[in-house]
Parts: structure tokens; sequence; C-alpha cells
């Protein structure tokens, strides 16, 4: 679909934005500033069947940035994976993606990416959490 919506004043009113048709993506509410809020869309499926490794940061001012060269030890291209949003004092908002599938595994890793510089990381616990993948 592609499209965005925003809920507000009991109704809903679409967003003007021209994000690329995506399923089995996440997304991720982050404030910034506490003031304007951006929203992080990871991984997905996109309308040719192809797995996803891309970022996205849809700005409430319209636009979209597109932080797909972020450097670091980015996740693999995926789908159905989960994700989580920590605030922290000191290393700003972190977005953690777990699991998903390629359509081929289930994995069971997991990363973070940093907001404050557009990074990623990835984050070995010593034990290995179950493989994950929602659908």
């Amino acid at each position: 679909m592609g499209d965005v919506w925003s809920y507000g004043n009991r109704s809903w009113h679409r967003l003007p934005y021209a994000y690329p048709d995506r399923k089995g993506h996440t997304s991720a509410v982050v404030d910034t500033n506490y003031n304007a809020t951006e929203v992080y869309i990871f991984g997905g499926i996109d309308n040719e069947g192809q797995y996803r490794d891309d970022m996205f940061i849809l700005n409430m001012d319209g636009t979209i940035t597109n932080i797909t060269t972020s450097p670091g030890n980015r996740p693999s291209r995926r789908a159905y994976h989960a994700s989580a949003v920590m605030h922290t004092e000191y290393e700003g908002t972190l977005i953690f993606i777990h699991g998903g599938t390629d359509g081929n595994e289930i994995f069971s890793d997991l990363y973070v990416f940093y907001t404050l510089n557009n990074s990623w990381s990835y984050l070995s616990s010593g034990s290995t959490p179950a493989a994950k993948a929602y659908d």
C-alpha cells in the first residue's frame, strides 16, 4: 500500500508520504527533543517479493529519509521480525531488532540501531534467544 495514516480529533487523516510498499516490516515511533516525532521503518518484503534491510525515517514535516547506508554491523534482509524502542539518557533512543526470516531461515539474532548517529551494532548475549518470526 505505501500510504501512512494518522489518527487525531476522532478521525483518520492520510499523510503525504510516498513510502515504498511493504509488508512484514516493523515501525518504531521515536520522540526527538520531546516535540517532534519520527517513525523508523525497517525491513519487510517489497512488491517484488524481495526481503529488505533498509531503514526509512518518516519525518513529521512530510519528508522521508532513507538511511540505508548507515555504518556498523546491520541486520540482514528480513521480514516478520520484532522491534522495541528504549530511550536512554546518554545514547539517545535505541531501536532493537530481533529475529525474523529471509524466507529460508528463521533468525535468533539481536541488533540495535542508535538514532543519535544512525548506526547499527550486533548484540551478543552469550546465550542465544529462540528463533522467532511473526506472521
